[in-house]
């Protein structure tokens, strides 16, 4: 029987940084959606390095300014969290060289792109949501709604994963 995940209520401090992190899982999809269906690895990384500097770029940031501030800087889950943050920039200056946009890079950075989401919603939100107060939290959510960057970039016209194998 297939195991059934219900939504995890966030407290309001973190919901922004949850919404953008489903925007993430989507670049993952796309990205896998496009290697599946053969689109030209460069239609790709263009893409993937369009979104990271517009989306994913700020709010890596956001996260390690802010966010992960709550926290001692030796707190482990802090800790891995920058490190994967570390791990996904590596991957994107990868992508970013010339001649590197092959579908390896692209998978590669999909799937580190992923585990990380999972990661901050499963493990490290939760975690930071109990062992903040509710005036901790409260501080928490100002902080983040004055630095809060909208994310915005210009729109992007190539929509390669809506395009199937043989079309």
């Amino acid at each position: 029987m297939k195991e059934v995940r219900t939504p995890i209520k966030r407290s309001k401090a973190l919901v922004a940084l949850s919404r953008e992190h489903h925007e993430g899982l989507l670049l993952c999809w796309k990205i896998r959606e496009g290697c599946r269906n053969n689109i030209a690895a460069q239609r790709i990384s263009d893409y993937t390095l369009h979104f990271y500097n517009h989306f994913l770029a700020p709010h890596f940031v956001q996260e390690e300014d802010v966010l992960f501030s709550v926290l001692p800087a030796n707190d482990s889950l802090i800790m891995e969290a920058i490190s994967q943050h570390e791990a996904l920039r590596k991957l994107i200056n990868i992508l970013g060289e010339e001649n590197q946009q092959g579908t390896q890079y692209l998978l590669a950075f999909a799937d580190e792109l992923d585990k990380h989401i999972r990661f901050e919603e499963r493990e490290l939100f939760g975690y930071i949501e109990s062992n903040l107060s509710a005036e901790q939290l409260l501080v928490l959510t100002d902080r983040l709604n004055k630095t809060e960057d909208k994310h915005t970039a210009p729109e992007w016209t190539d929509n390669f994963w809506e395009i199937k194998q043989g079309s």
